[in-house]
């Protein structure tokens, strides 16, 4: 419960943040920072909960890894834009 609404919190922070800068700032430096912080936030997380690393991977699953990261970077662009442009109130709910 308490994740949840610690999760919940750093949204709405997002949100905010993104529509406090508005067009002033390009959607890729917010996408950029998102990247930087949740990359180190993932290991640590999986380091505290004592899970390991993924194995070394195959040609097909590094391919749709890379496609899945790839369409979540437009996603995330398309997000970052929506949100500076529009009230992040009403845009919230939409999302993904």
């Amino acid at each position: 419960m308490a994740l949840a609404l610690i999760g919940s919190l750093c949204s709405g922070f997002a949100y905010l943040t993104m529509r406090k800068l508005g067009t002033d700032v390009s959607s890729v430096v917010t996408t950029l920072y998102f990247g930087v912080f949740t990359v180190p936030a993932c290991y640590i997380t999986s380091f505290l909960v004592g899970e390991e690393l993924a194995e070394p991977i195959d040609g097909h699953a590094f391919l749709l890894l890379f496609l899945v990261g790839f369409l979540g970077w437009i996603a995330q662009e398309c997000v970052s834009k929506a949100v500076g442009l529009e009230k992040a109130a009403r845009m919230a709910p939409i999302n993904y």
